[in-house]
């Protein structure tokens, strides 16, 4: 009993680490580091390990890139006077700042400025460097990212905390159809892609490669588009040929959930990834799944996905061809597939690793 009451009596004097979340990302379109920061953040706000708070723009603030961003700098100096650490959980965070945690989703506007525009070169990549060289901790959302930013930065620790498919993406047999019929489509008649307009996203070359099938097939499979258009971050001069595609937009992940878990096969043609959430939510889906041969996605979707050479311009046709009248049996089952994806990467794992990450941190 004394070493119990000894123990309580220590704890007690050990203060919670005590964060502000940059709540920037709220008001945006949910797409990858939305969806993170709304997970992380959901769940760091009703924990009882870290003391959180969130600061978060409102009103014409928010409605406005550029105002956002503003305040976003400013956040720097809120922090320090109630003596606590900021995390920032997109890329929207202040130049510098003091006891600075800084989640870090991919280093493209560094490695590939040929992807945006000149003007988000210009104005985004000086922050971000700066970011990445005076945050005190760094938490990257895979391994590849991680290995990334030490050989552009030096050897440093950073953790590892990646993403998750949301629960709404967890297969259930027997998923309602009906909404198919509102979209005039068939189940497992079709084959579905996701992501934005984004140059890395690589649609163009899916395209091209549906529209390399025999007619009778491109017809019998339709190739469906999900995702946000193209952002004015992006170099949209790129044109792409759309004869026989269906572009759906931004739907629901109740809709998107339904349009992974009922389609013949998903594509995911990245040329370059972060993490590549579309890829392991279509698994706790179920789906079958074609992706590019890129480490990232290797290490996300290890042995249950089927892969094609970005370096063959050929490989892309022909994976499709094959899969869509023979599913390959290596990757398993739906099950094993969506058993693999909620199981490997989950929001409370991600998060019990930020917490101790944070708990470390705040200790030195």
């Amino acid at each position: 009993m004394l070493g119990c009451g000894c123990m309580h009596f220590w704890s007690s004097l050990v203060k919670r680490p005590r964060v502000l979340i940059n709540g920037a990302f709220r008001g945006q379109t949910v797409t990858g580091q939305q969806r993170y920061a709304t997970e992380v953040a959901k769940r760091l706000l009703v924990g009882e390990r870290i003391a959180t708070r969130e600061k978060s723009p409102v009103g014409t603030i928010r409605k406005s890139k550029v105002l956002t961003w503003g305040w976003a700098l400013m956040l720097a100096y809120l922090p320090r006077l109630r003596g606590e650490w900021l995390l920032t959980l997109t890329s929207r965070g202040p130049l510098t700042a003091r006891r600075h945690m800084l989640v870090v989703h991919d280093l493209f506007i560094l490695d590939h400025p040929e992807w945006f525009s000149t003007l988000y070169v210009r104005t985004h990549a000086p922050i971000f460097r700066s970011q990445l060289r005076s945050a005190s901790l760094l938490i990257a959302v895979s391994q590849p990212v991680a290995d990334s930013i030490r050989a552009r930065f030096g050897d440093r620790e950073i953790v590892v905390a990646p993403n998750a498919p949301a629960d709404v993406f967890s297969r259930k047999p027997g998923r309602s159809v009906d909404g198919l019929l509102d979209l005039g489509l068939t189940a497992k008649k079709y084959i579905l892609s996701v992501g934005s307009r984004d140059p890395r996203k690589n649609a163009s070359a899916l395209i091209r490669a549906h529209g390399s099938l025999p007619s009778s097939t491109q017809l019998e499979f339709p190739l469906i588009l999900v995702g946000a258009g193209a952002s004015s971050a992006f170099d949209t001069s790129a044109t792409l040929i759309e004869t026989g595609v269906r572009h759906l937009g931004y739907v629901s992940d109740e809709i998107l959930a339904m349009l992974y878990a009922q389609a013949r096969l998903v594509v995911f043609p990245s040329i370059d990834e972060g993490f590549g959430l579309p890829a392991i939510e279509a698994l706790a889906c179920g789906a079958d799944l074609l992706v590019s041969e890129i480490p990232v996605l290797r290490w996300v979707c290890g042995q249950h996905a089927e892969y094609f050479s970005l370096a063959d311009t050929s490989a892309l046709v022909r994976a499709l061809s094959l899969l869509i009248h023979a599913p390959s049996a290596g990757t398993g089952t739906p099950e094993e597939r969506s058993s693999y994806a909620t199981e490997r990467f989950s929001w409370s794992t991600t998060v019990k690793v930020i917490e101790n990450a944070i708990a470390d941190q705040t200790l030195l």
